[in-house]
């Protein structure tokens, strides 16, 4: 479009025709007259005409300048309504997170306020998958997903949660073991497990030099989110990741009956994902989940357990 003047020419142009002189376009725009001449001679240029009547020292809009300026103002005001429009209505889509069940459940929702008041203009959306940043790969703008730390690095993410794990019940079936708990009582036991990581318990129990095929489990899950609904709710023992749950263990409604833990290698981790256009914005809700993330050495409450 060759013929298409500058922007900053043509406001110029409109707050000349406001102000009545080049001096009084110059104070409102936070420029000099020189660099308003300058401007409207290259306006003109592009034009192939004069836009103004020009007698010694005055200058005054000839007819043609004021038609010119007449559609300029309408053409200004369109870009001005789209652009409002434009911004509303980017603050109207919401932006998309993809997470891990255990995640969302036990780390997100109880900070969903604070998420609330720190991004008080945004809208979110959440969708739950086992593997966020894969399953929703070009449909979401952020994902918080786990594996290993390399996995991690891979993606390009940040680590928010090391997993490390620990055996947890509800307060109710912790008190059906009087005294304290040992190896043997743990054997009487529900265990419950992962189906997709049977062998986490077989690691914890090496700590204690104990023999896995003395031990069997009751219920197996394929997601950890119903694995610690049903321990919520009284139906036996299972591992945890003890940095998701670490209010829950401080406050007492979950129970670490050992203080034995697991570092499994894993880490719950977020990516900022190619279809999130606000570079910015990203950044600044990464920088968000990184800074509410609980410490890896958060602490547990257990029953004293001996072995």
């Amino acid at each position: 479009m060759p013929h298409l003047p500058s922007m900053r020419s043509l406001t110029m142009l409109e707050a000349i025709s406001r102000q009545g002189t080049f001096r009084g376009a110059a104070e409102q725009l936070n420029t000099t007259p020189s660099a308003i001449s300058h401007r409207i001679a290259d306006l003109e240029a592009t034009l192939g005409a004069p836009l103004f009547n020009r007698t010694g020292r005055s200058v005054e809009l000839n007819t043609a300048g004021l038609e010119y300026v007449r559609e300029i103002k309408i053409a200004l005001g369109i870009i001005e309504t789209s652009g409002r429009r434009f911004a509303e209505g980017a603050k109207a889509i919401p932006v998309r997170i993809a997470l891990h069940p255990p995640f969302a459940h036990n780390w997100l929702a109880p900070r969903l306020n604070r998420l609330a008041e720190a991004f008080p203009d945004n809208r979110f959306e959440f969708i739950y998958a086992e593997r966020p940043s894969e399953t929703f790969a070009d449909e979401v703008d952020i994902a918080i997903d786990w594996g290993t730390e390399k996995t991690c690095v891979s993606k390009g993410g940040e680590t928010l949660v090391p997993r490390v794990v620990t055996l947890v019940t509800s307060a109710d079936y912790a008190r059906t073991v009087v005294g304290a708990w040992t190896l043997e009582t743990l054997k009487e036991r529900r265990l419950l497990q992962m189906s997709s990581a049977p062998h986490e318990f077989g690691q914890w129990l090496e700590q204690f030099g104990a023999e896995v095929a003395d031990f069997s489990a009751s219920f197996s899950f394929s997601t950890t989110a119903l694995l610690l609904a049903a321990v919520r709710n009284g139906l036996g023992v299972g591992l945890s990741c003890r940095n998701l749950i670490a209010k829950d263990l401080q406050s007492g409604r979950l129970i670490a009956p050992f203080e034995q833990v697991l570092a499994t290698g894993d880490c719950y981790y977020i990516v900022k994902m190619p279809r999130m256009r606000d570079k910015r914005l990203a950044e600044r809700i990464s920088s968000w989940f990184v800074s509410e993330s609980d410490p890896p050495d958060a602490g547990t409450e257990h029953l004293g357990a001996s072995i």
